[in-house]
């Protein structure tokens, strides 16, 4: 379902469709907006900003699911069964998602962005993805001895993940 935007001129106009073909430019436009694209900078407050939220509700379209899905096993590092924990979903409703180009729920496609954005700021932190992913299963003070990857089912879990990930950035573990 597309949603509709105002222009300056207060005309209505539509959001343009992600396809399969385009994802990968939306992905670094989004990465781009947000400030966290892999080499750049560190992530800043803009996830909620208008082309964020758009990219969120056009990557629910089945032909880009599969894609995602499987782009964010690729670039997390993480099994199947750890993203069916996430999503809160079976590993065979995730292997749906993934295979037969079924739609991705809107709650999903919004976990899937916020892991995009954590697991940016990781890799920076901790310079490889299998560095951070080790941190994630390590328990942290931070998060009152929770392991991080226990909390990534949740945008607030992952928001609070974040803020961990900001504070050792800064030095302020304790």
């Amino acid at each position: 379902m597309e949603k509709a935007l105002k222009n300056k001129t207060n005309k209505r106009q539509r959001a343009p469709k992600i396809s399969a073909k385009n994802y990968a430019g939306a992905l670094k436009k989004l990465h781009y907006v947000t400030g966290s694209y892999r080499t750049g900078t560190s992530i800043r407050s803009a996830e909620y900003d208008l082309d964020v939220i758009m990219y969120i509700s056009h990557i629910t379209t089945a032909a880009v699911s599969s894609i995602i899905i499987q782009d964010l096993m690729n670039s997390t590092e993480l099994s199947a069964n750890n993203l069916a924990n996430i999503f809160e979903m079976t590993v065979k409703t995730l292997g749906k998602y993934k295979n037969e180009k079924l739609k991705l729920p809107i709650r999903a496609a919004e976990l899937t962005v916020k892991l995009e954005l954590l697991y940016s700021l990781g890799v920076k932190l901790f310079g490889s993805v299998k560095e951070f992913n080790q941190w994630l299963n390590t328990e942290s003070y931070g998060l009152n001895d929770k392991k991080p990857i226990e909390m990534l089912n949740t945008v607030t879990g992952i928001n609070a993940v974040s803020d961990e990930l900001k504070r050792i950035e800064y030095g302020a573990t304790a």
